[in-house]
């Protein structure tokens, strides 16, 4: 779901709840040992540039194990003294306590501005000071015993923010209903800064303030009629509130990149490069049909549980790809010829793909221009197949899958 467009061509990688500023600190439980491990995370930011991210268990671990994120830990990270340096091995990052087990753990994270292909941006920065951050990255297994290796225990994480005196923050939305403990909370982004979130239709935005006045007007109409279209073809409100941040950075660089992800109820862009500013009909459009993918994703996964799995990524990427262009053309954004256009565009691209002998199942871009090609060549209307495949993973609770698709796709061919 993370999106990247670049000088040359379009290249697609693809709220708030109410505050407890209250302190972590609470003693492990007398017979620790008979519950389950549950922790909580306080991130706080401490100065303009600095933040701390405070780990707290019921019960003492001996270490931390993060998935690891090109370099961003290693560079943007700081355990506090209590903690070894980190040791990076096939399994991801570890970080082992120094004093035996713990039930605590503190990190100093510095802004981090490199991008990893086909992950969320670690920290977007606003030319206001301002920065949002993924919060997935913060998602840790406990290592048990470091002596016998066992699988690493994913922990449940209660988090809290807490901010700047008289800094805005968001934390990542919660759905309707649904405890996000449960729903691991972490995987969307924190907003820390100055804003104050303003509405756009149904959707609410925090936008850069060097943002050029093209680009807001364009941000503004296309989010108000594609989400419009959305929630009208679609026949579903959205269980979160549906929020966009926009950042600004490196306007000073060469060259163009947009970069964006969509994440329980948000979308996140990072703009940056002196090019990504100067208004053309080409960049408007891009620049439009991006959201348009982004929202979409709001919309496979707008249900009670994660829709959208890890397997055939093709699946939800191909989707939004085709669900974004349809959107572009309903919403009357696009004239049908551009949408025509914009198509075949795609279906060439995956042509010369194919032709390449690309590996199509493992390359990324495959994932968005085939992908989309695969649901295009069933002659099939999108809103149909991708009414029927939310109503199926709301029946049933399960993921998007091939087999899903198939028995979908059968079940309308036979109509």
């Amino acid at each position: 779901m993370l999106t990247n467009f670049n000088q040359a061509i379009m290249r697609l990688h693809c709220g708030g709840i109410l505050l407890s500023l209250t302190s972590l600190c609470f003693a492990a439980p007398a017979h620790a040992d008979n519950e389950a491990l549950r922790g909580k995370l306080k991130l706080s930011h401490v100065s303009a540039s600095l933040w701390r991210a405070d780990y707290e268990f019921n019960q003492p671990i001996e270490g931390l194990r993060f998935r690891q994120i090109g370099e961003y830990r290693a560079q943007a990270w700081k355990p506090d003294g209590k903690l070894n340096g980190v040791v990076i091995d096939k399994e991801g990052e570890t970080y082992l306590s120094n004093a035996g087990p713990t039930t605590r753990f503190s990190f100093f994270i510095q802004p981090y501005g490199k991008l990893v292909e086909g992950e969320y941006a670690p920290i977007n920065q606003f030319t206001d000071g301002a920065a949002s951050i993924y919060m997935g990255f913060f998602q840790a297994s406990a290592i048990l015993d470091k002596a016998a290796a066992p699988k690493p225990n994913e922990i449940p994480l209660k988090i809290e923010y807490q901010g700047l005196q008289g800094e805005t923050v968001l934390p990542p939305p919660s759905r309707i209903g649904v405890d996000p403990v449960n729903e691991k909370q972490a995987q969307a982004y924190a907003y820390f800064g100055p804003q104050q979130v303003s509405s756009a239709g149904a959707m609410q935005v925090i936008l850069d303030p060097a943002m050029p006045v093209w680009m807001r007007d364009t941000l503004l109409v296309t989010s108000a009629k594609i989400s419009g279209y959305f929630e009208s073809a679609y026949q579903r409100p959205l269980l979160t509130p549906l929020l966009m941040t926009v950042a600004l950075s490196d306007l000073e660089s060469s060259g163009m990149s947009i970069k964006g992800g969509a994440s329980q109820g948000q979308i996140n862009f990072r703009v940056s490069g002196k090019q990504s500013v100067i208004d053309s009909p080409a960049l408007r459009d891009a620049f439009s049909q991006l959201i348009a993918h982004e929202i979409a994703h709001i919309w496979q996964n707008n249900l009670a549980h994660e829709a959208i799995g890890g397997d055939a990524p093709w699946i939800h990427e191909g989707g939004a790809e085709a669900m974004s262009l349809d959107a572009m053309y309903g919403s009357g954004l696009w004239d049908k010829d551009k949408f025509l256009a914009m198509q075949t565009r795609r279906w060439n691209e995956c042509d010369k793909l194919t032709n390449a002998k690309i590996d199509l199942a493992s390359n990324y871009r495959a994932q968005y221009v085939c992908g989309m090609k695969r649901f295009d060549d069933t002659k099939l209307s999108i809103v149909t197949i991708w009414r029927a495949l939310i109503a199926e993973s709301e029946r049933s609770g399960k993921v998007y899958s091939e087999q899903m698709v198939r028995d979908i796709l059968t079940q309308l061919q036979n109509r």
